[in-house]
């Protein structure tokens, strides 16, 4: 396995104002933003950040399709929300489409960083994916993948953490012995981020072992 590392500045998203989401996010404090499926039309990402973004401001992005907060805390705001690619006149592909299993996002204040993880076909594939939609790319960096190598290395410490206290209380038990608030009750956390960090491991488990 290959990882490719390419930078996207910020005036690359000018045009379509998207730059302006790229700050917003930062200024909120972005933790972290994930693409979970691009379709040529746009991309559907959750973006995790500090602060909330008044729901004003969010309406009057006309780049974002639609928006939706999924959980929210005094220090946790999760966002999902569809970014269209028509107002940048601009197709942008799935990286799933390509073959390559996994990409991750760096946002910042002078563009994006994304990590592409294949062989090398699929690295040059999804690289020419982002200059054919119209995007100037530079190649950071090249060379082997040293990353995750086991399915629970795909997850954070934390996601991992509740996962195993979730599994040891018989949450994962047929019928479940426990319910999504015994769980939280552990971590002294609000049902809802826990029943989020329990989607998001298991989806990053599953991406990881049903990738082809």
């Amino acid at each position: 396995m290959r990882e490719a590392t390419i930078r996207i500045p910020a005036t690359e998203f000018e045009d379509s104002g998207l730059v302006d989401f790229l700050e917003r996010v930062h200024e909120a404090g972005l933790r972290d933003l994930s693409e979970l499926v691009c379709q040529s039309d746009g991309c559907l990402m959750v973006a995790t950040l500090d602060d909330a973004i008044p729901a004003d401001t969010l309406d009057g992005m006309d780049y974002l399709d639609w928006w939706e907060q999924l959980s929210a805390s005094g220090e946790r705001h999760v966002y999902l929300c569809k970014v269209t690619a028509e107002s940048a006149g601009r197709d942008i592909l799935s990286m799933e489409a390509l073959g390559i299993p996994n990409s991750e996002l760096q946002v910042d204040d002078d563009g994006i960083t994304v990590s592409l993880v294949g062989d090398q076909a699929d690295l040059s594939r999804g690289i020419e994916a982002y200059e054919t939609a119209g995007l100037s790319v530079s190649l950071e960096r090249i060379g082997d993948y040293d990353g995750p190598t086991t399915a629970l290395d795909a997850l954070t410490d934390r996601q991992r953490e509740i996962l195993q206290e979730a599994f040891a209380q018989g949450y994962f038990e047929v019928p479940r012995e426990v319910s999504t608030e015994d769980v939280a009750d552990a971590f002294e956390l609000d049902t809802s981020t826990v029943a989020e960090h329990l989607q998001r491991a298991e989806r990053n488990l599953l991406s990881d072992l049903l990738a082809p």
